[in-house]
């Protein structure tokens, strides 16, 4: 049985919500296992969704580092490295892995998945561990083609980069076929519903979710439920209730996965503000939730939603107003979008086709 080292997310924060990275390491771990290869996990989950902190984490970054380079140096038989990375500290603290697993002849399959890539690159302490980590690496699997040439851009090899979309479980695409579209006819005086579903930070863009709260208010009936939990979610309570949006702005908690596309499909458009992307996991739950999505017109996004999807500039709340008016007038041509993109996504995004390309990567 081939063995596979693998570092990535695989335990629950104490919130009982994941994010993108904890999703694709469990998903793929599992795909792997049931192709008969052995997984040697290490986990590298944060205790809480809270805790982002570097300085309040280090000494446990010390031992869990400890702890990985003893695991790769006692796993001799395991001849490759699969590593998930996120923001530019992620790079510097996967270092070490990789480093080793380099030294003991392992081939090394990085998957960066954040957008402050991007952001990072312009640090110039980040940068210096981002390229040692490329250098060090034999395939950077790339989420978009957009990333693909972000990384050409930056002087990786074109020969190590490989485009793997991120993916769904099959019951996802299962489920999308039992739900329909949602309608809103013309002129319809039942309030216009939005939904947001994400981690309630700065960089998602939350703030234009008040603004535009504050603009639509007088044009015509609408509520937005937001759905998650993080580092800003008390600061986004007082200033709804600061602009008393309360009757028309909802914090609704974390959104259990299983009642997920349900749920979004009970609304009418969904709401993406986000301003760093490595490849956004809640497009695609939206998309296979089957409901129009106004998103941010950031080039990680534009690579998924193409043309399929209304854009606004981030921060640019008249053209957020705008495209949510849009959608509001012509719902039947926004869910004629929503119908094409939900196709494509559904031959591409699947975690069967994914895992075969994962594991001729692995050999």
């Amino acid at each position: 049985m081939k063995k596979v080292i693998f570092i990535g997310s695989f335990r629950l924060p104490k919130e009982g919500a994941f994010g993108g990275v904890y999703f694709a390491s469990t998903t793929l771990k599992s795909a792997l296992e049931a192709k008969g290869i052995e997984i040697i996990k290490l986990d590298t989950t944060l205790k809480s969704i809270k805790e982002t902190g570097v300085f309040k984490r280090f000494p446990s970054l010390i031992i869990r580092n400890i702890t990985f380079l003893w695991k790769i140096a006692l796993n001799r038989k395991a001849k490759s490295l699969i590593v998930f990375l996120s923001a530019g500290n992620s790079y510097l603290d996967k270092l070490p892995s990789i480093l080793l697993a380099r030294v003991l002849q392992k081939k090394i399959v990085i998957f960066p998945v954040s957008g402050f890539i991007i952001r990072d690159y312009e640090n110039w302490a980040y940068k210096i561990f981002i390229r040692w980590v490329m250098k060090l690496s034999d395939i950077v699997v790339c989420q978009s083609d957009f990333w693909k040439d972000f990384f050409i851009s930056h002087n990786v090899s074109v020969s190590k980069l490989e485009v793997i979309e991120n993916w769904v479980m099959d019951s996802t695409i299962e489920k999308s076929n039992d739900i329909l579209f949602n309608t809103y006819p013309p002129n319809s005086n039942e309030a216009f519903k939005l939904i947001f579903v994400s981690r309630i930070e700065e960089a998602k863009g939350v703030n234009d979710i008040i603004e535009l709260a504050k603009s639509l208010k007088d044009i015509f009936s609408f509520e937005i439920n937001i759905y998650g939990d993080g580092s800003y979610v008390n600061k986004l309570q007082m200033d709804i209730e600061r602009y008393h949006l309360n009757n028309c702005v909802k914090i609704r908690g974390w959104l259990d996965h299983k009642n997920m596309q349900e749920v979004i499909n009970q609304h009418h458009v969904a709401l993406f503000t986000s301003r760093f992307e490595g490849y956004p996991n809640a497009l695609l739950d939206y998309v296979f939730s089957k409901i129009p999505i106004v998103a941010t017109s950031i080039p990680t996004v534009n690579a998924v939603g193409r043309d399929l999807i209304s854009y606004y500039e981030p921060g640019n709340i008249i053209q957020f107003a705008e495209k949510i008016k849009w959608c509001h007038d012509n719902y039947t041509t926004a869910t004629k979008m929503a119908e094409k993109l939900i196709l494509e996504k559904g031959n591409k995004n699947n975690l069967n086709t994914q895992t075969h390309i994962v594991i001729n990567l692995l050999h």
